[in-house]
């Protein structure tokens, strides 16, 4: 990507090349809305990685 700060994680399905637009305060945490750039998927059909239930899982086509 274009920026020389990024980073892409080996066998990622999708990563995004983007910038802090604003954060706001909330409660404990933080908000950060991000400001994106460009996106790029990958070509070799590697399936989305979800966080559920304090776990990850893939998505899997049903049928």
């Amino acid at each position: 990507m274009s920026r020389p700060r990024s980073a892409r994680p080996a066998r990622a399905a999708a990563w995004f090349d983007c910038s802090i637009h604003e954060e706001a305060p909330a409660g404990d945490h933080s908000i950060v809305l991000l400001e994106i750039h460009a996106l790029r998927t990958a070509s070799d059909g590697v399936p989305p990685l979800v966080l559920h239930g304090s776990r990850f899982r893939r998505l899997e086509a049903t049928g």
